[in-house]
């Protein structure tokens, strides 16, 4: 049976999980990419956030991942600006743009049946362009 965690444990192991209890022995990209993404409003912002979590860091070598676009500052969750992978860019802009889609005579559609909807679609097709995109965030219910 699987362990039940503990509030305590469970936020242990969240900040753990963001490497926040102790330094962790990973590149920049290596720890943005096991963050998928991070709060990157301000301009320095990234250079402290990795900086108190890597090991060996050094601001070129964030700058340098930034110049060959391998890490990219973009406006991207809630339009809030965070430094992601440039794959993971691709990936979480599909779902955010498909939350973004509008259903005629409906609210937004809701980030649980979008990211539902996606999931499953996931299993029959490797991309997602954007007609089936759009058809596959809408909920199956009718307007």
């Amino acid at each position: 049976m699987a362990q039940v965690l503990r509030r305590r444990e469970l936020g242990r192991a969240l900040l753990a999980r963001q490497m926040l209890l102790e330094r962790a022995d990973a590149t920049a990209e290596e720890a943005v990419t096991q963050l998928v993404g991070m709060q990157a409003q301000a301009p320095y912002a990234p250079y402290f956030g990795l900086w108190s979590r890597l090991r060996k860091f050094g601001t070129a070598d964030l700058t340098n991942a930034l110049i060959k676009r391998r890490l990219v500052r973009v406006a991207l969750m809630r339009s809030t600006v965070h430094l992601v992978t440039t794959a993971d860019y691709r990936s979480v802009r599909e779902i955010t743009l498909a939350g973004n889609v509008r259903v005629p005579g409906a609210e937004t559609v809701g980030w649980s049946s979008v990211s539902a909807n996606l999931r499953a679609s996931s299993a029959t097709a490797s991309t997602i362009n954007t007609p089936a995109r759009t058809a596959v965030a809408r909920p199956a219910t009718t307007c």
